[in-house]
C-alpha cells in the first residue's frame, strides 16, 4: 500500500511524498507425523520452505535440513521453524511415535517322547512365524531328535519380535510282561514286567505282587522310564472253570426217604454220613431222620474243585382238627371249617371251609395237607332236625283307620314281619304282606303270609274361587269317584264333578266324595262375590311443549293408560290435544275406566347467531331472532356492541306470544395476543450450528435470514436476530435474541500404554494447545475422569477401550476427541485345576490332573518331584519312582497374549498295603516252607491282625493274631496236637490299613503238602 504524507512549515507552507510499504505473503510448512519401532530408525521430513531448524536436537542426527534421521527413543514432538526465500518463517509441530516392540514368548523348553508330538504356542504378538516351519500359531510338531525352534511374533502396531524353545527327544523303553499263566479259580499268581523303571497294568494289578485272577483276562503292562516314556507288553491270565456244581436241597415228611443228587462235576465226596446211602457219588438216598445239610466237593475234568452245600429238610405231619359236631334244621346249610394245614380236601368236595346241605344226618372226612406237602386226616358228624308247619290265618281287606288281628298256630313260638304281636289287633296304615316264622321246640322254623290290604279314605279337593259383580265361576271336586253338594243356593246342581255358581253373594259349600272302595271324604269351598271400584283420571290440562306432566289414576290398584303412559311417572306429551283415557283394576281384579284431555302448545325456534372469534380488545354485537322478546346471559342486550375481555358462551331465552320459551347459545371467542419468547442470548464457538426456537405463538419469521427451528451457521461477533410470532388465531408479538460466536481449539491426548494384562494402570496425558480450564475423560466401560494434565485409571477387564476427552477453553468454547479401541487390555487367565485322586500310593495308576482354568491358551505344569516341567492341557503324571510325602503341583496358565495366572495343589503318597500269601507249604520237617502266614512289608496295623485256618468243613484249625506267628499244619496243643492231612484249606486274614483305618478282609486257600 501507499502511505501520502504531507509535510507544513513554519510558514504554512506544505509539501507532499509517497511511502510503498509491501506485505509478503505469509507460508506454512508441512512436517508429516512420523511412527517407527523401537529397534528401527526413522526419517524426518519437512517441506513448504528453504531452510529449516529443528529442536530439540534430541535422538536426531540434526538440526538444520529439510530431513534428518531420527535413532528411537521415546515418543518426541520436534518443533521445526522453516525460512522462505523472502526472509519470512513459518512454524510446524512434527510428532514422532515410537512403537513398543511386542514381548514374544515362545513358551516353555518341552520334552517328549519317540513317535509323541507337541504344540508350539507363542503368545505376545499378532501373528507368527516359526523358522522351517509353515506360518501359523499354534502348530504342531514331531520331531525325531531333539530340537531348537525359533519364532518371529509380528504385533499389531506391525513391530517384530522373536523367541525360542527347545523340545528335547526321549527313547521309548522295551518292556516284557512276561509269560502267559494258566490258574484254576481262587488261586493266587503274581505277574512280574522288566525292562524299565515303573510299571503299570491294567487292568490294575502291582507287579510281581500276588493276586487272585476272576475270569481269563489279558493283562497289559505299561513301562514308564525315568524320563517318563511308556511302551507295553501283553500277558494272557487263562482262569480255568470251577465245575458247575449243583446240590438242590430237598425235602421229605416224617419217615420218608428221598434221593439226594449232585450234579456238575466229575467226582463227588459228601459229608457227614449220617442218614446216606454212602459218601461218593452224584446220587445217594437219605433214610428219614432229622433236618441235616450235608457238604459235597465236587472235582472238574480239569482238576479244579467246586464246594456246595445240601440241606435235607424233614417236615412234621399236620395235626388237622376237622371241628366240633355240628346240628342243624332239614333244608339248611352249615360251614365245615378244619384247621391245622395249608391245603384241605372233604369228602366230595376240595376247599376250606366248605358248605354242605345234609339231607339227613351225616358223617363228613377232611384230609389237610401242610406247606411242606404232608398230609393228615379227621372227621365231623352233621346232625339234621325236621322242620314245622305254620298256618298265618286268611288275608285280611279293611278302609283306614279300622283295627286288624292276625293269629298263627302249629308250632311254638311266632315272629311277624312287619313287627306285631300274634293275635293282638293292631292299625294297618298301608297295604302290607304280613310274614309269620314260627320256630319248633328243635329250633326249626317255617314261615307263613298273610295279605292285609289297606283301601284309602279319599281326600276330597275343591279350590276356593272369587269373582266380581254380576259374574258366573265354575266350581271342580277331585279327589273321589262320587260327589254330593250342599247347600243347593245359586248352584246348577248338587251332585257331579262340576257345578256353575251364578253371581249372588258370597257363600260356603260342603262336597262329599265316596271312593271306589266305598270309603268317604269331604272338603269346604268359599266363594267370595267382590265390588266394582270407582276410576278418577284427573283434571284437564294446558301445558308448552317439553313440558312434563304427571297422569295419576284414583280408586284401583292397577292402571292402564291409552295412549300410552305409566300412571304417576313424568312424561313430556305430544304438540297438540291428546284425550287419555285410563282402565284401573283393584286388588280383586275388578276393572273401571275415565279420561281426561291435555292441549301442548309448540315453543318458539330462537338462533342466536353463529360463533364468534376476535383478538383482545376487539368489539363485538350479539343480534337473536325467532321469538318476540329476548334476553342474554352476561348482562348483554340483545344488537347492542360491546368489547368482551374473556371467552365466554352467551346464552339466550327467547319468549314467543303464548308465553312460551326456547333458549340458543353461541361462542364468543377471545384470542390472547401471543407472547413471542425468542429464547435466550446464544454465546457459541466458531464452525458450531446455533438454532433459534422462539416459542409462545403457531409461526415465527426471523430476520437475518434465519429460519424458526432450523440450525444455520453464524458469522463470527455479535448479531442481534428479531422475530415475529402469529399465534394459530393470526395475533402477533415480537422478540429478539443476541448471538455471539467464540473461536475454537482442537482437544489431543496420548495414554502411557496401548497393551495391558488385566488389572492394568494406564495414565492419560493431555496434549491440547490453547490452554484448558475443565477437561472431562470417558472410557467406553463407563469410566469418568476429571484433570487436564494426565489421569490415571485402574482398568480391571478384559477389552479395548474407546477414550473421549472433552475440553473447555477459557472463552467457554470446547472440543472433543475421541480415539477408538485406543486401549487393548486381556483378561488375566484364571488358573485353576483338580487332581484325582490327591492322596495315592507308589503302586497307584498315574494322577490325572483335571484342568478347569478359564481364558489361556498354553499351560506350564511342576509336579512338583523334580520331573521335568510340562505343557499341557489336562495331564497325568506318575509318582511311582518318588517317596511317601506332600507334592506341591503348580500350573501355569498363560492367554493368548502373555497374561499368566499360577494355581497350586498338593499330592500326597502314602506307604500302601503290601503283601503277598503263599498257596502252599511242606511242613515235612526240613529247614524250607515248614509254615503258612502271610507276609506283609508295609502298610498295616500289626495290633489289627487276625488269622483263621478252615479244614473242608468249616471248623477253624488254626488262629492267631499275631502276624509273625504262622501255621505249621498241625491242630491242638500239648498231648492233643496232632498233625493235619494233607490238603486244600480255607483261610480267612484280616487287618487294618495304617494310613486310612480300613478294616480288609481277605479269603483264600492253601494247600498243605508232605
Amino acid at each position: 500500500m501507499n502511505y501520502l504524507v504531507t509535510g507544513t512549515s513554519a510558514q504554512g507552507c506544505t509539501a507532499t511524498d509517497f511511502v510503498l510499504v509491501t506485505v509478503l505473503p505469509s507460508f506454512s510448512i508441512s512436517t508429516p507425523p512420523v511412527s517407527v519401532c523401537q529397534n528401527l530408525t526413522a526419517n524426518l521430513v519437512a517441506s513448504g520452505a528453504q531452510s529449516y531448524t529443528w529442536s530439540p536436537a534430541t535422538n536426531l542426527s540434526a538440526t538444520t535440513g529439510s530431513s534428518v534421521i531420527f535413532t528411537p527413543g521415546t515418543n518426541t514432538n520436534y518443533t521445526v521453524v522453516g525460512t522462505n526465500a523472502a526472509g519470512c518463517t513459518a512454524t510446524s509441530t512434527l510428532v514422532v511415535t515410537v512403537k513398543a516392540l511386542p514381548l514374544i514368548n515362545a513358551g516353555f523348553d518341552a520334552t517328549i517322547c519317540a513317535n509323541q508330538s507337541t504344540i508350539l504356542s507363542a503368545s505376545g504378538g499378532n501373528n507368527y512365524q516359526w523358522t522351517g516351519l509353515a506360518a501359523g500359531n499354534p502348530i504342531t510338531v514331531s520331531p525325531t531328535v531333539s530340537t531348537s525352534y525359533t519364532v518371529t511374533g509380528t504385533a499389531a502396531n506391525g513391530c517384530t519380535n522373536t523367541d525360542e524353545l527347545l523340545v528335547t527327544v526321549n527313547p521309548l523303553p522295551i518292556v516284557n510282561g512276561g509269560s502267559d499263566v494258566t490258574v484254576c479259580p481262587q488261586t493266587q499268581i503274581s505277574l512280574t514286567a522288566t525292562g524299565t523303571n515303573s510299571y503299570s497294568w491294567n487292568p490294575s494289578i502291582q507287579n510281581g505282587i500276588p493276586f487272585t485272577p476272576t475270569t481269563t483276562t489279558n493283562y497289559q503292562v505299561t513301562g514308564t522310564t525315568n524320563l517318563g516314556c511308556t511302551a507295553t507288553d501283553l500277558v494272557l491270565v487263562t482262569v480255568l472253570p470251577q465245575p458247575p456244581l449243583s446240590t438242590p436241597n430237598v425235602a421229605t415228611c416224617e419217615n420218608g426217604t428221598v434221593n439226594v443228587v449232585a450234579t456238575g462235576a466229575q467226582s463227588y465226596t459228601w459229608s457227614p454220613a449220617t442218614n446216606l446211602s454212602g459218601t461218593s457219588g452224584g446220587n445217594l438216598i437219605f433214610t428219614a431222620g432229622n433236618t441235616t445239610t450235608y457238604t459235597i466237593v465236587g472235582t472238574g475234568s480239569n482238576g479244579c474243585t467246586a464246594s456246595s452245600t445240601l440241606v435235607v429238610t424233614v417236615n412234621p405231619l399236620p395235626t388237622v382238627d376237622a371241628g366240633a359236631a355240628l346240628s342243624t334244621c332239614a333244608g339248611q346249610s352249615v360251614n365245615l371249617t378244619a384247621t391245622g394245614a395249608n391245603t384241605y380236601t372233604w369228602t366230595g368236595a376240595v376247599g376250606n371251609p366248605i358248605t354242605v346241605t345234609p339231607l339227613s344226618t351225616t358223617t363228613y372226612t377232611v384230609t389237610g395237607t401242610s406247606a411242606a406237602g404232608c398230609s393228615n386226616t379227621d372227621q365231623i358228624i352233621v346232625t339234621v332236625n325236621p322242620l314245622p308247619s305254620v298256618d298265618g290265618g286268611a288275608d285280611v281287606t279293611i278302609c283306614s283307620g279300622e283295627p286288624v288281628t292276625l293269629s298263627a298256630s302249629g308250632t311254638v313260638s311266632y315272629s311277624w314281619n312287619p313287627t306285631i304281636i300274634n293275635g293282638d289287633p293292631f292299625n294297618p296304615t298301608t297295604t302290607a304282606t304280613y310274614v309269620v316264622t314260627g320256630t319248633s321246640a328243635l329250633g326249626c322254623t317255617a314261615t307263613d303270609n298273610v295279605l292285609v290290604t289297606v283301601n284309602a279314605n279319599p281326600v276330597v279337593v275343591v279350590n276356593d274361587v272369587s269373582l266380581c259383580v254380576g259374574g258366573t265361576t265354575s266350581l271342580t271336586a277331585n279327589g273321589a269317584a262320587t260327589y254330593t253338594w250342599s247347600p243347593a243356593l245359586n248352584l246348577s246342581t248338587t251332585t257331579g264333578t262340576n257345578v256353575t255358581f251364578t253371581a249372588g253373594t258370597t257363600s260356603t259349600y260342603t262336597i262329599t266324595g265316596t271312593s271306589a272302595a266305598g270309603c268317604v271324604g269331604s272338603d269346604d269351598v268359599t266363594v267370595t262375590v267382590n265390588a266394582l271400584p270407582i276410576v278418577n283420571a284427573g283434571q284437564d290440562k294446558i301445558i308448552c311443549e317439553g313440558t312434563q306432566i304427571t297422569l295419576t289414576a284414583l280408586g284401583a290398584t292397577s292402571y292402564s293408560w291409552n295412549p300410552t303412559a305409566t300412571n304417576g311417572i313424568p312424561f313430556a306429551p305430544p304438540v297438540g290435544t291428546t284425550v287419555y283415557t285410563v282402565t284401573g283394576t283393584d286388588a280383586n281384579g275388578c276393572v273401571a275406566t275415565d279420561e281426561l284431555t291435555v292441549l301442548v302448545n309448540a315453543n318458539p325456534i330462537v338462533n342466536a347467531g353463529p360463533d364468534i372469534a376476535l383478538c383482545a380488545g376487539e368489539s363485538a354485537t350479539l343480534t337473536a331472532s325467532g321469538a318476540v322478546n329476548y334476553t342474554w346471559t352476561g348482562g348483554i342486550s340483545d344488537g347492542t356492541p360491546f368489547i368482551p375481555t374473556t371467552t365466554n358462551t352467551y346464552t339466550v331465552t327467547g319468549t314467543s306470544a303464548d308465553g312460551c320459551t326456547s333458549t340458543d347459545a353461541l361462542i364468543l371467542t377471545v384470542n390472547p395476543i401471543p407472547n413471542v419468547n425468542g429464547g435466550t442470548d446464544i454465546e457459541t464457538c466458531a464452525g458450531q450450528n446455533v438454532t433459534l426456537a422462539a416459542s409462545g405463538a403457531a409461526t415465527y419469521t426471523w430476520d437475518g435470514g434465519a429460519v424458526n427451528n432450523q440450525p444455520f451457521t453464524p458469522p463470527t461477533g455479535t448479531t442481534i436476530y428479531t422475530v415475529t410470532g402469529t399465534s394459530a388465531e393470526g395475533c402477533e408479538d415480537t422478540d429478539q435474541v443476541s448471538v455471539l460466536i467464540n473461536p475454537n481449539y482442537q482437544a489431543t491426548f496420548e495414554p502411557s500404554a496401548t497393551f495391558g494384562c488385566a488389572p492394568e494402570s494406564v495414565t492419560l496425558f493431555n496434549t491440547t494447545a490453547g490452554g484448558s480450564i475443565d477437561c472431562s475423560w470417558t472410557l467406553s466401560n463407563g469410566v469418568t475422569l476429571q484433570g487436564c494434565e494426565s489421569v490415571t485409571v485402574l482398568l480391571e477387564n478384559a477389552g479395548c477401550l474407546d477414550v473421549t476427552l472433552s475440553v473447555n477453553a477459557a472463552n467457554g468454547c470446547s472440543s472433543t476427541v475421541t480415539q477408538t479401541d485406543v486401549i487393548c487390555i486381556e483378561e488375566t487367565p484364571i488358573a485353576e485345576f483338580s487332581a484325582l485322586p490327591n492322596v495315592i500310593t507308589i503302586f497307584d495308576d498315574p494322577v490325572q490332573f483335571i484342568n478347569t482354568s478359564s481364558a489361556a491358551a498354553s499351560y506350564i505344569w511342576d509336579f512338583g518331584d523334580g520331573s521335568p516341567l510340562v505343557e499341557a492341557t489336562d495331564p497325568s503324571h506318575d509318582y511311582s519312582l518318588d517317596s511317601v510325602g506332600t507334592y506341591l503341583v503348580t500350573l501355569l496358565a498363560t492367554s493368548p497374549s502373555g497374561c499368566t495366572d499360577s494355581a497350586f495343589a498338593l499330592i500326597q503318597i502314602i506307604d500302601d498295603v503290601i503283601f503277598y500269601v503263599p498257596n502252599s507249604f511242606t511242613p515235612d520237617g526240613d529247614i524250607a516252607n515248614q509254615t503258612f502266614q502271610p507276609v506283609f512289608t508295609s502298610g498295616f496295623d500289626p495290633a489289627e491282625y487276625s488269622i483263621r485256618i478252615f479244614n473242608r468243613w468249616g471248623e477253624v484249625v488254626f488262629e492267631s493274631n499275631d502276624a509273625t506267628i504262622g501255621w505249621d499244619g498241625g491242630y491242638g496243643n500239648g498231648s492233643n496236637y496232632h498233625l493235619m492231612q494233607e490238603g486244600v484249606y480255607t483261610w480267612k486274614i484280616e487287618f487294618t490299613v495304617l494310613q486310612t483305618d480300613e478294616r480288609i478282609m481277605k479269603v483264600g486257600h492253601v494247600s498243605l503238602l508232605r
